[in-house]
């Protein structure tokens, strides 16, 4: 906002009107000071769109309230302020580096995690949900900060049952709690990702198959025993 006028004024305003009901300022009113002729000043709007608006451009009016140097309030002409309402898209994006494992055994399944919002967001806790055949005995990741654009890895320890599919993607599912540039705490929607079920390395049996392996070798020398003592 630059003073074009000749006269310094005081407490200026700059006050965000907008008719549309899905787009709204988190504050109506941003004060900048005092201006001198020539004198210019920053200021920003935080604006919140609904679900239900639509991508596109947008028509917004600004106007500035200040002091004369008499100390009259006055209120200048409006201001157009055009602006456009992006696309919706996720606050993160979430993708698999390492999401193997072995049937009937455990590793790490590794979460390459971006920001996408415009601002740095920090205490970012990642919450994992699972279902058979996945479990975890480690379902939380944390991140200190992230800034717009920078993606960093979070890690959890996974288990796959014996009766999965040697081939089959199975389905985990991540969320994150995590403070913004404001001091909100916020939490994310949720994200899934695939796990997939590879053989057991050596060729060996998965464990739930060398279970029912040894149940039925103990059977037979149970039998065994029971026909020598006849």
């Amino acid at each position: 906002m630059t003073n074009t006028g000749e006269q310094t004024v005081t407490n200026a305003v700059v006050l965000f009107e907008a008719s549309n009901p899905n787009v709204s300022p988190l504050e109506p009113e941003v004060a900048i000071g005092s201006l001198e002729p020539g004198a210019s000043a920053e200021f920003a709007f935080d604006i919140e769109v609904s679900d239900a608006a639509e991508a596109g451009p947008r028509q917004f009016t600004l106007r500035v309230q200040y002091r004369d140097p008499e100390g009259t309030q006055r209120t200048g002409d409006p201001i157009d302020a055009p602006a456009a309402v992006a696309e919706e898209r996720d606050e993160f994006a979430v993708s698999v580096v390492n999401g193997s494992l072995e049937a009937g055994g455990g590793g790490t399944l590794t979460l390459e995690v971006t920001n996408n919002r415009e601002t740095a967001v920090r205490e970012v806790s990642a919450k994992l949900f699972l279902d058979a055949p996945l479990s975890s005995s480690d379902d939380e990741g944390y991140i200190d900060e992230l800034a717009p654009g920078e993606t960093k890895e979070v890690t959890f320890d996974l288990s796959m049952a014996g009766s999965a599919i040697v081939g089959k993607k199975y389905p985990a599912s991540v969320d994150f709690r995590y403070e913004t540039s404001e001091g909100d705490t916020l939490i994310s929607d949720t994200y899934r990702v695939p796990v997939r079920a590879i053989a057991a390395s050596g060729g060996g049996f998965p464990l739930g198959l060398i279970g029912v392996v040894a149940l039925v070798v103990v059977g037979l020398v149970g039998a065994v025993y029971v026909r020598r003592n006849r």
